[in-house]
């Protein structure tokens, strides 16, 4: 019995929200396809605010090379925030991957700062 439509009637369906296009699913992204997830990148740094997350029955946050706190985000991260609020708000799974848990964090009232040295 496939994972994704055991109680459903349709498939399961993740946003993947990428910070930059090298941040590949891997083998988060296979374990939920081999389970019949079907998946939709979107790369934040390319383009810009990630969409409505109606219809996805969960969201993933995949790693970047930058904090949230950086001047790299500035463009996309208050709409990347905006979209972890919505899945908290309407009960949608979030997993976030090093960047993506620093942006729930800040999302949820947390804050991520540098560490000192």
């Amino acid at each position: 019995m496939n994972v994704a439509t055991a109680r459903r009637d349709r498939p399961l369906s993740a946003l993947v929200l990428k910070p930059h296009e090298l941040a590949d699913p891997g083998l988060v992204g296979r374990a939920l396809r081999d389970r019949g997830v079907t998946l939709t990148e979107h790369v934040l740094a390319d383009d810009g605010a990630p969409p409505p997350i109606d219809g996805f029955d969960a969201v993933v946050v995949m790693g970047a090379p930058w904090s949230v706190y950086g001047d790299e985000v500035r463009g996309w991260i208050d709409g990347l925030l905006d979209r972890l609020r919505q899945a908290v708000e309407r009960d949608t799974p979030v997993l976030g991957i090093c960047f993506g848990a620093q942006a729930f964090a800040e999302a949820t009232g947390g804050w991520v700062a540098r560490a000192r040295d």
